[in-house]
């Protein structure tokens, strides 16, 4: 079994960043009080997203800026942070639930405001998709997990040096977080599910698998 980080892809010519805001330009700084994404949106212990956070996305329109002929089937970045989450096009949502309605926790966005060209796309159906599970899959053995430290005091893991994942841990895996750095990984087997609808915009780098 082949295990791969999932990461926006650069060569495919259409990836694309977002924003999400009440109107449709960028407010910076925000005012006080503002729901903001980044730092506002959070989840329940299933990692799904939150009431809260679904009414309040509710009231957002999505932001993009190039102008290009076709949208891709993923926008964003799979971040390591999870209030940044990647948007999946309608038919990469439906390859998945249709695969295991558990993998994902979806949440709808629209409208879509082009600020490069002023108009509005409706009803395109894209979604804001949080991976829910969790697997301690990294090789401690074979490579190195450090916590870090942020200017304001909190702390995070990260991956020091070349990684590895255990393939005891990936027997049944499919798509999920990294339990500590929150690395988003996923089997063949979602590789394969992604590509079969078409997917562009999402890319695999592979990741060695040791036999642990």
């Amino acid at each position: 079994m082949r295990c791969y980080k999932l990461h926006k892809d650069f060569d495919c010519g259409v990836s694309l960043s977002y924003s999400l805001n009440t109107s449709r330009e960028d407010i910076v700084p925000r005012p006080p009080g503002t729901w903001f994404h980044l730092k506002d949106m959070d989840f329940t212990p299933g990692w799904r997203f939150s009431e809260k956070t679904r009414a309040e996305v509710a009231k957002m329109t999505m932001l993009i800026n190039p102008a290009i002929p076709q949208l891709p089937d993923v926008i964003g970045d799979f971040s390591i942070i999870l209030t940044s989450p990647p948007a999946f096009c309608a038919a990469l949502k439906q390859a998945v639930e249709g695969f295991d309605p558990d993998l994902c926790d979806f949440l709808e966005v629209d409208p879509f405001w082009s600020k490069s060209e002023q108009r509005e796309y409706p009803g395109l159906g894209y979604c804001l998709t949080s991976i829910r599970k969790r697997i301690d899959a990294w090789d401690r053995e074979k490579c190195k997990v450090v916590e870090m430290t942020r200017r304001n005091g909190t702390t995070w893991f990260t991956t020091s040096g070349k990684r590895v994942a255990r393939a005891s841990a990936l027997e049944g895996a499919v798509l999920w977080r990294d339990a500590y750095t929150n690395d988003p990984l996923c089997t063949d087997t979602f590789k394969d599910l992604a590509e079969a609808a078409g997917c562009a915009g999402m890319g695999f780098y592979e990741i060695e698998v040791s036999d642990s």
